[in-house]
């Protein structure tokens, strides 16, 4: 077991054992500490062990586990605030007068002129204060307090990573159907007309489907496999537009063994489409070109559009937002995106760390 598990394990035995290192520890450096003021060292520690030490320790003991695990729970967290103020003074004054009277017993002081017995009762009040069980009470509680802190990030740190797995699975759940319905509008067209190309169509369709419901549950897919869904939706959409649809795909760079999100590309050619072939007549391009250099990506995308269309910035829609929201909690600082839409021509640009 490393130190790191030693220490925030809540397993048992681990845990008593770190509790009794705490204590052990603690009563090593008292004794330590207090022996620098005398000579005899070793006379010292063997009159502190078979006198009131022991007991002093015994007193601090009872006094930390009272404060801290009945306590500080039972009043102070569920707001009860004058009990708690009530419960920890009685706590305190209890472990004061136990600790007093082991001291008065251990040092025979009741046998002193009454100013000596003032004098070193006052003296023992101060060291109650200084290094009495309270101060063993609040170092015991410092370190909890440390070791709850660390529970505390962890959990929001996990919290932040379940609730950006959960948005991410919402985005990625939304762009099934958004790209499903779009495609069977197609097939719906031309099983309308009985045409043979349908049938085509549901074999490709099918293929898309099993790479959305298989290889898409991983948060990461091989860039290679993405490339070929893209292709193939590509191909689904050129059956639909024949002829007069010019699209051209260009990959440069080793793509192997290099991983990206799932169906981050599909929604720019989708988009594509939206702002090109299904709204202009006669003749249609589009032009996309993948990069791979190491583990950086860069991708681009074209393709023309009419000029009525000027006003949209591709910003709309249901695509195009989810993939901005994934690429934020995906690829945060790793990736930079750049939509522009002229006259004639709408642009993507998108660079991305990919994983390798």
């Amino acid at each position: 077991m490393s130190m790191h598990e030693f220490i925030f394990t809540e397993r048992k035995p681990a845990k008593y054992y770190r509790h009794l290192c705490f204590w052990l520890l603690h009563s090593a450096f008292w004794l330590i500490w207090a022996t620098v003021f005398f000579f005899d060292f070793k006379s010292f520690i063997q009159w502190s062990l078979k006198s009131q030490f022991q007991f002093q320790v015994f007193i601090a003991i009872a006094l930390t586990y009272s404060v801290t695990y009945f306590i500080i729970p039972k009043y102070f967290m569920t707001k009860k605030y004058r009990l708690f103020a009530a419960w920890m003074f009685a706590a305190l004054l209890l472990a004061y007068l136990l600790f007093m009277t082991n001291q008065i017993l251990a040092f025979d002081i009741l046998q002193l002129p009454p100013d000596e017995r003032k004098m070193i009762a006052w003296y023992f009040s101060m060291n109650y204060i200084i290094n009495g069980p309270p101060v063993s009470c609040a170092m015991f509680l410092t370190l909890k307090l440390f070791k709850n802190y660390h529970f505390k990030m962890e959990e929001k740190k996990q919290l932040i990573r379940e609730n950006s797995k959960a948005e991410l699975q919402l985005l990625k759940a939304q762009i099934h159907p958004h790209f499903l319905f779009n495609t069977l509008n197609n097939i719906y067209s031309f099983a309308l007309d009985r045409s043979p190309v349908a049938g085509e169509l549901v074999d490709k369709l099918s293929d898309t489907i099993g790479y959305m419901v298989n290889d898409c549950r991983e948060p990461l897919v091989p860039l290679d496999k993405e490339i070929r869904m893209v292709v193939d939706y590509v191909e689904l959409e050129k059956v639909r537009y024949g002829d007069r649809l010019d699209f051209r795909i260009e990959v440069n760079g080793d793509v192997s063994q290099k991983f990206i999100a799932p169906l981050l590309l599909i929604p720019f050619v989708e988009n594509s489409f939206k702002h090109g072939a299904s709204i202009m007549r006669g003749n249609q391009w589009v032009r996309m070109v993948l990069d791979v250099a190491g583990d950086m990506v860069s991708f681009r995308l074209a393709n023309s559009k009419p000029a009525s269309d000027i006003h949209s910035n591709g910003n709309s829609g249901i695509g195009l937002k989810n993939v901005k929201k994934r690429l934020q909690l995906l690829y945060p600082g790793r990736h930079s995106l750049a939509i522009e839409s002229t006259d004639t021509v709408f642009n993507v640009k998108l660079q991305l760390a990919l994983t390798a």
